[in-house]
Parts: C-alpha cells; structure tokens; sequence
C-alpha cells in the first residue's frame, strides 16, 4: 500500500522545503501539497469514504489567512468519524509559542508539534514511531 503525505503551508518556501525534504528520504510515496488548508480539507471531505486518497500522515501549518491551522482542526473534529482511515496530523510551525504547543495537546487526533523547517530526523520519528519530538 502506497504511504500518502500532505503538507499544508501558505507559505511556497516552506512547502519547497517540505517537499524536499520528503522526495530526498522517500518516506512516503505520494506528497500533496496546498497552500490553502480549505482546499486540503474539501479533498478529505470528498474522498472521506477512499482510503488509497486519504493520505497517512498530514502536516500542518497552523498561521494561515483565510482558514488557519486551528480552524482547520476544528473543522476536521467535524468530519473526522466519517473517515475510513485514521490520519496523524503534526503541527509543523515556526511557532515556539507554549500556549500553541499546549493548545495543540487538546486534539487527540494532533501526534506531535514540530518547529520548522522540516527535517529528516523528524521524518524518522512520523515513520518509526509515530509521534514526532518537537525540537
């Protein structure tokens, strides 16, 4: 079975990043990215009932204009039973801010908050053990 990433970042450096940082120690098989989280959770919605689409892993940014990461989560709680998979989703922010790092703690469906950029050690972590350090 394919092992399905999607990185959603409004920023396109931070999603250049990402994506090669994921290509370059091919953890996963197929990378989506998007710059905006609604068009991210609109495809989940649609695909909700197809687990080779869903992806596996989500990684999210949570400062984003028009919905941000939190908005995001919120709406994601929604949709989330209706899901024919379980997706780990990691806050993936430049945010050190421990209010946000504690707040995140609040959606059990959240693995880990990691500090940008993204690197292979934390890519290691997604795949070996399933929940990321943040460092």
């Amino acid at each position: 079975m394919n092992s399905n990433i999607f990185v959603i970042d409004d920023y396109s450096i931070n999603l250049k990043i990402a994506e090669f940082v994921i290509k370059d120690h091919g953890y996963f098989d197929v990378l989506t990215t998007y710059s905006e989280a609604q068009k991210a959770l609109e495809y989940i919605v649609c695909n909700r009932k197809n687990e080779a689409l869903l992806p596996d892993v989500i990684l999210l940014d949570l400062n984003m204009p028009v919905m941000d990461g939190w908005q995001f989560l919120d709406r994601y709680k929604e949709i989330i039973s209706s899901l024919v998979k379980s997706i780990d989703i990691y806050i993936l922010s430049s945010s050190i801010d421990v209010r946000e790092i504690q707040r995140s703690k609040q959606y059990t469906y959240v693995k880990g908050f990691l500090s940008k950029p993204l690197r292979k050690e934390m890519l290691e972590d997604i795949m070996t053990t399933g929940l990321a350090t943040a460092s």
